[in-house]
């Protein structure tokens, strides 16, 4: 008899399926214990449609916050942190504003003492390349009205492939894997495949 020949079923998996992943974790025991989970509310997706949010809704706070804090976007934590205060003190949104370079000093880049000039300027470096990077990776998704669906569908593939969303996904699984999460590395290995 072979593991993978073995199954067990239960009652309730929200209460019994984190005991059983416990005990078959401990036991050395290889398991996948299937349950429902909300696709939506996996990073990828996260990235993918609030990616298109922004870009359809005018690179609103909310969109463009939600597809950075993903961590998927390859901007770093720090990162974004620094250019959502930056866009919340500046009132920062629209198309037109992303597109461009942050020129506009808010009153803690004013307020340092001396040598401020270049702390200014070394900050709106970082800002600018944190915004570039942004708009580099959701620029594919913004096209005119007059496209046909065909084209939205090829844009949104080009997207994905050019944020390597494939590969991190696979980084993803591999660490579930690693950590012996099972169960999460077979959903991410799910979620995306190349045919």
């Amino acid at each position: 008899c072979r593991w993978r020949d073995i199954g067990v079923a239960a009652r309730n998996m929200e209460v019994y399926g984190p005991l059983l992943e416990a005990v078959f974790r401990r036991d050395g025991i290889p398991a996948y214990i299937s349950r429902r989970s909300d696709i939506l509310e996996k990073p990828v997706l996260t990235m993918v449609l609030s990616a298109v949010d922004a870009v359809t809704g005018g690179f609103e706070y909310e969109d463009v916050f939600r597809c950075l804090k993903t961590g998927m976007a390859g901007i770093s934590a720090a990162e974004c942190d620094m250019l959502e205060n930056y866009v919340i003190r500046t009132g920062a949104r629209g198309y037109r504003t992303y597109s461009r370079l942050f020129t506009r000093r808010t009153e803690e880049m004013q307020g340092n003492a001396e040598g401020s000039e270049q702390a200014e300027e070394k900050t709106m470096e970082r800002l600018n390349r944190i915004r570039q990077q942004f708009m580099d990776a959701v620029e594919i998704l913004h096209m005119g009205s007059q496209e046909k669906a065909g084209d939205y569908v090829s844009h949104l593939y080009d997207f994905l492939e050019q944020n390597q969303v494939q590969q991190k996904l696979l980084n993803y699984q591999q660490q579930f894997e690693k950590e012996g999460d099972l169960s999460r590395a077979r959903e991410y290995a799910q979620i995306y495949r190349d045919r």
